[in-house]
């Protein structure tokens, strides 16, 4: 069972206005997260980037993957731009 792990990703943006900005979820998770998967797809987690740590959940986009969206806040507070490189530490609640 997957607890913790660590993901490092390029930021990137849904495209439209209003699009949110992610990191995907490297597909080597996937098989343990889809033995622990919720009722709707969806995962509770804890999140950190450099100093800031929030809840959220880990999402899925239309073809399967998941991916962590960035709050707007985040993104300001930690200099994250589309296109960075970052790491997100992410446990499972």
């Amino acid at each position: 069972m997957i607890k913790f792990f660590v993901v490092s990703g390029k930021v990137s943006k849904f495209p439209g206005k209003g699009g949110w900005f992610y990191v995907d979820v490297p597909k080597k998770f996937m098989k343990k997260l889809k033995e622990q998967r919720s009722r709707w797809g969806m995962y509770p987690i804890n999140v950190k980037i450099g100093d800031t740590s929030w809840k959220t959940k880990l999402m899925m986009k239309k073809g399967g993957d998941l991916f962590v969206a960035l709050k707007a806040i985040v993104r300001k507070k930690e200099k994250i731009t589309k296109g960075k490189i970052i790491k997100v530490n992410i446990s499972l609640i």
